[in-house]
């Protein structure tokens, strides 16, 4: 058991201790890239783009704006929650199971039938 005594010990020693740890990791950088920015005006949409390379500590972004704003991921997420779903036997077979509709009216008609795993990554409504 942990006496008074050692747990100020232990205290007193975690405070004199640096305060950044021992690891000497460079500062993260950042980027703005303007012709990827450009991309996205090109095809007539709104987006943006934020890289990260881990050997350089460098994040990459299409702009200063939108890149620092939190954003939900959206369809990002579509294909790896698909790959979940069948690797943890949530989705068994993608050609056979059936994912009911919730009832909800959404304003795309396609999200509202029932679907197949393959029909509904082909139709964008996972």
């Amino acid at each position: 058991m942990i006496s008074r005594r050692h747990a100020l010990g232990l205290l007193a020693t975690a405070s004199i201790l640096p305060s950044r740890g021992f690891a000497h990791v460079a500062p993260q950088r950042s980027e703005i890239r303007e012709e990827l920015a450009k991309r996205f005006s090109d095809d007539g949409t709104v987006g943006t783009f934020v890289g990260y390379k881990i050997d350089d500590y460098l994040v990459i972004a299409s702009d200063t704006v939108r890149s620092g704003e939190a954003m939900l991921p959206a369809s990002t997420f579509k294909i790896p929650n698909s790959v979940i779903a069948l690797e943890t036997g949530v989705a068994g077979d993608p050609d056979k199971d059936v994912f009911k509709w919730d009832g909800v009216v959404r304003s795309i008609d396609a999200c509202a039938p029932h679907r197949r795993g393959a029909d509904a990554e082909l139709r964008r409504s996972v």
